[in-house]
């Protein structure tokens, strides 16, 4: 995802940027990460958020966001060694569509989402308080 400097982060200054240069792309702006993240241990592996999965979006003018590419997930799953029916769970932060996308965009060759949300992980269902345990 790119982003805005000033649009995202308002009270900084064009100087502020023109002294750290490298936190910017080419075109002048933050780059940020839209994935996952694999928590692996043997041979158990979490899926923390499903990343905003096959789909690219616009820059959004009204809004601080710039141009959404999404889709890289299963090939960076599969450079790890792992293929999504391998993922025991998946946790989501938030529900938010940059969080939830391969959890409900079908996967390419299949009719649902990849990776396979055998058991999702929400605050609300993990929360003893919510009676998830």
């Amino acid at each position: 995802m790119r982003l805005p400097p000033r649009g995202w982060l308002p009270d900084t200054t064009e100087e502020a940027w023109i002294a750290n240069p490298d936190y910017l792309d080419a075109s002048g702006h933050l780059v940020a990460s839209i994935g996952g993240l694999l928590v692996e241990h043997g041979d158990r592996a979490l899926l923390i958020d499903a990343g905003f999965g096959p789909q690219s979006l616009p820059p959004d003018p009204g809004t601080p966001r710039g141009d959404i590419h999404g889709g890289a997930l299963l090939d960076s799953l599969a450079e790890l060694g792992r293929r999504p029916e391998e993922i025991e769970a998946v946790a989501f932060t938030h529900l938010h569509p940059d969080h939830l996308g391969w959890a409900w965009h079908p996967a390419p060759g299949c009719g649902s989402g990849s990776p396979p949300v055998t058991r999702p992980v929400t605050p609300s269902t993990s929360s003893p308080r919510a009676g998830g345990g």
